[in-house]
């Protein structure tokens, strides 16, 4: 194999136990935000996608803030341990490539088997969102890491990825300069196709997109 235009490698250690949500925040639990009195009271454009177990989308940073100061607050009610926040990007890279060693490209499609995937090929626009786990989990039980709506990350937007503190903690830059964030993740494949995990772009953090939602991390980093 040609090797002359291989990505560098970017080894990255990761010292704490982290937990994640298996699947993308939904529209149920953002909902149940909103009937609480929580989320500013913002409820999403679903696109006429549909709600429920579709993952939550047009979404900013701000706006998942107050998602997470809510939800924090449900969990302590519930005697949960710890606090949930967005992954940093290396947490989420990690949380995508699972044990898989090949990390550059990988071929998603909807599963056939188990759960029926036929809401998948009647969707109204081809970046359409499907329900949550209807796509098959990866090896660390985390579904649609790659397909469905693109995630949010912590990280403010820096271009060369390789900058990335080696521990897995995120880049922040500072407040001021900080305007645009990352999302991660190949958005909605509704038919097979290869994908690069290392799909990245920039946001401006007072965006709300209808094809990036998001996900939450436990962990003390």
């Amino acid at each position: 194999a040609n090797t002359a235009n291989a990505a560098k490698s970017h080894i990255i250690e990761m010292p704490l136990a982290l937990t994640s949500m298996a699947q993308e925040v939904t529209f149920d639990q953002w909902d149940m935000c909103v009937a609480e009195g929580g989320c500013n009271g913002y409820t999403p454009d679903d696109m006429a996608w549909g709600r429920g177990q579709r993952p939550v989308i047009n979404v900013n940073r701000e706006d998942i803030e107050q998602f997470i100061l809510w939800f924090n607050t449900k969990w302590k009610t519930l005697n949960g341990q710890g606090e949930w926040r967005l992954p940093s990007e290396m947490e989420w890279a990690y949380m995508a490539r699972g044990t898989n060693t090949n990390i550059t490209l990988q071929r998603v499609a909807p599963e056939q088997s188990g759960k029926s995937c036929e809401q998948c090929e009647a969707l109204p626009e081809p970046d359409g969102t499907f329900p949550v786990r209807t796509l098959k989990a990866n090896n660390f039980g985390l579904y649609a890491m790659l397909g469905n709506p693109q995630e949010w990350v912590i990280d403010c937007w820096h271009p060369n990825l390789s900058d990335n503190a080696q521990d897995g903690s995120p880049w922040l830059g500072d407040e001021a300069s900080c305007t645009s964030g990352v999302v991660r993740g190949p958005s909605s494949p509704t038919v097979a196709i290869f994908i690069a995990q290392q799909e990245r772009r920039e946001v401006m953090l007072n965006s709300r997109q209808k094809n990036v939602g998001f996900r939450l991390v436990r962990g003390t980093r």
